[in-house]
């Protein structure tokens, strides 16, 4: 059901009641694969996802003492994909992401095998987006690439980077080096990036200038470059709201990157929140480019979740629309007066 994604709430609740009182015999691969099934069907059981969370830090603790059982403790790489897992369905356990952050430091301080590059990545993500500011983790991470560089691939870089740059303060210059080197990096193997790892990396190329680091516009337009290349990837999700704002401001000449990001757009819709849709309008607002195509699915889906709008978000979608052409203008002028 979890990778099919077929919700169904009460087979869910039942597997609940019944797993939850033998938890301690699940095994952690198991653990993992409960928690991505609720994750990835949406259903945020928060009592038994907070007791799949204590057992794995009771194993986490007996490993520690050298009292578990044999094979019962989750490695690193399935504390990422857990911690990864209760991201999705937005529950802050600070608990169990302060032992995870210990655990790292601790593998990364005596060189012992589980904290790979995609499993940091993976965990400074799911922090970063429950707003937890393991800022200890994040300089730990920080330092390993800035010593271990030549042992990250390019996505998870932008990944890494993407994760902490917001919350790690401007520092001296040994911090603008390191985030130069790892968007070189980046860049330099452009050619392995996902959609998804293009989205990492330009958040992070926008918070590191933002915090008023200076870096070359070939960046840029080498992100933007790959972007294109991945013109006919028609799955793949991203934070496209996120990169159509950051492109606009830096690059809004490129008519073929902003006619793929319209492209992509469709199949963000039905799971773009609010701020996205108005991300979205803004940065489309901001280039010369058009397509009217973009304009009306706009309206159709706004029109469709306009419930889920504050009056702020609402008020700057039409704002942004009206200035999509004169399809966005006559469109937005039919919402304002539909009165949604």
């Amino acid at each position: 059901f979890g990778i099919a994604r077929l919700q169904d709430k009460k087979l869910f609740a039942e597997v609940a009641r019944i797993v939850e009182p033998r938890l301690l015999e699940v095994s952690p691969t198991d653990l993992v694969r409960l928690a991505q099934a609720f994750a990835s069907t949406d259903i945020c059981h928060y009592t038994f996802l907070c007791q799949v969370s204590a057992q794995t830090q009771v194993r986490v603790q007996q490993a520690s003492e050298g009292t578990a059982p044999p094979g019962s403790c989750p490695t690193f790489g399935q504390l990422s994909e857990l911690a990864e897992a209760f991201a999705r369905v937005k529950l802050q356990d600070y608990s169990f992401f302060e032992m995870c952050s210990v655990q790292a430091e601790r593998l990364l301080a005596q060189g012992l095998p589980g904290p790979t590059p995609e499993a940091l990545a993976r965990l400074c993500t799911a922090c970063a987006r429950l707003k937890i500011h393991e800022v200890r983790l994040f300089e730990v991470v920080m330092a390993h690439v800035t010593a271990h560089w030549y042992d990250y691939p390019a996505a998870a870089l932008a990944e890494i980077g993407s994760a902490t740059a917001p919350t790690l303060p401007c520092g001296p210059e040994q911090v603008h080096g390191a985030y130069e080197r790892m968007l070189h990096l980046i860049c330099a193997d452009r050619d392995l990036l996902t959609l998804r790892s293009v989205g990492f990396a330009v958040r992070f190329l926008a918070v590191a200038e933002g915090k008023k680091y200076k870096f070359p516009a070939s960046h840029t337009l080498a992100l933007a470059k790959r972007l294109v290349e991945l013109r006919d990837d028609t799955r793949e999700h991203y934070d496209i709201s996120r990169v159509i704002e950051v492109f606009a401001r830096r690059c809004p000449d490129r008519t073929e990157l902003f006619s793929t990001l319209c492209r992509h757009v469709h199949r963000h819709l039905g799971v773009f929140e609010p701020v996205d849709f108005v991300r979205f309008a803004r940065g489309l607002s901001l280039v010369q480019y058009r397509d009217d195509r973009v304009a009306h699915a706009l309206d159709k889906w706004a029109r469709k979740r306009s419930a889920e709008f504050s009056a702020f978000d609402w008020e700057a979608l039409l704002t942004h629309m009206a200035a999509l052409g004169d399809g966005g203008k006559r469109r937005s002028q039919q919402l304002r007066k539909s009165g949604l």
